[in-house]
């Protein structure tokens, strides 16, 4: 286990609310990338996205509706996986702060799938004013593909 004191003074947080949203998304991404870098062999001890999941399979079931349609969506996915890695798993605004190797990732959920997951809480952080802020998720699907070098379909 390596640890590692992370005591810059700059957050995300603060990046964001200095108007510089687009910048703390490419940070997150590179962050993502040096955490996605393969590394073989892969830990056996990680959770596997499709298990991560099960909770909504479940919820599906019981409740019907917008879970059941998500549900849909999620098999479909996982049924022709692509792009595997090694998950954080909760990369967001909060979750990654600066130390003396630059920005670094704290709190990882220690996941495996689909790199593309990690991805998805950029879109709806750091709170609700910034993510419902009008052009921004446009604006943000540009960034996040371009600086995690993602297809964008």
């Amino acid at each position: 286990m390596l640890l590692e004191h992370a005591s810059g003074r700059q957050s995300l947080l603060e990046i964001v609310r200095g108007g510089q949203d687009d910048e703390a998304s490419r940070i997150i991404c590179h962050v993502a990338a040096r955490l996605h870098a393969r590394r073989t062999p892969l830990p056996i001890d990680l959770i596997p996205l499709s298990r991560w999941f099960e909770a909504l399979t479940f919820t599906a079931e019981v409740r019907g509706g917008i879970f059941r349609s998500i549900s849909s969506i999620v098999t479909k996915l996982f049924a022709e996986p692509r792009d595997i890695a090694v998950l954080h798993g909760d990369i967001h605004h909060g979750n990654i702060l600066a130390g003396p190797r630059g920005w670094l990732a704290i709190d990882p959920k220690g996941l495996i799938g689909e790199r593309e997951f990690d991805f998805a809480n950029i879109f709806c952080n750091p709170d609700f004013g910034v993510a419902t802020s009008p052009g921004r998720l446009a604006r943000q699907v540009e960034i996040i593909t371009e600086a995690a070098c993602l297809d964008r379909h």
